[in-house]
């Protein structure tokens, strides 16, 4: 048993394996073309830079959000947060970003039409290829989030939102 957000391997080097809160496994793509194949998972890809605006959805990431491609892009995904939205995860997501780090943490999300949804997200950098002699690695060039949303009853959205219970970090 790996801890939240623990990589493992996956027989395809594009990826690693990446365990869910609910114990489920997925791939986390390591490279930009592994990110925007057909995935079951929500994959977002945003811009290396802040704001980290959305460069691309997936097909899941819309169906969960409710969301076009069209409405997303060039947007950030603060489009998603609200009242019940940890402030303190979101910063934490920002701070990984700016070093450049991975990061999985849970987040209370809303769709389009409002319905909030907890949400497991794990991003990571994606990185060129290193060059040869390079000391240092490369910046970033987008990160990708890769999560599965967890639609919960109202008195858990109620609790979450009044801040008697945070999700897990």
């Amino acid at each position: 048993d790996r801890p939240l957000g623990t990589p493992g391997q996956h027989p395809d080097s594009r990826f690693q394996l990446v365990v869910n809160v609910d114990s489920s496994v997925f791939r986390m793509p390591l490279c930009l073309e592994a990110a925007l194949e057909p995935s079951a998972d929500m994959v977002v890809v945003t811009e290396a830079r802040s704001p980290f605006r959305i460069v691309h959805v997936n097909a899941a990431w819309t169906r969960a959000c409710g969301y076009s491609a069209e409405e997303a892009i060039g947007k950030t995904c603060a489009m998603l947060q609200g009242p019940g939205t940890c402030a303190d995860s979101v910063r934490r997501v920002r701070e990984a970003a700016v070093a450049g780090a991975s990061i999985t943490v849970q987040l209370l999300n809303y769709t389009k039409d409002g319905r909030p949804f907890l949400n497991t997200l794990c991003i990571n950098p994606l990185q060129p290829p290193a060059l040869p002699g390079l000391q240092q690695p490369a910046a970033p060039w987008h990160y990708v989030g890769v999560s599965k949303p967890h639609f919960v009853d109202s008195a858990t959205v109620r609790a979450l939102e009044a801040g008697a219970v945070r999700p897990a970090p």
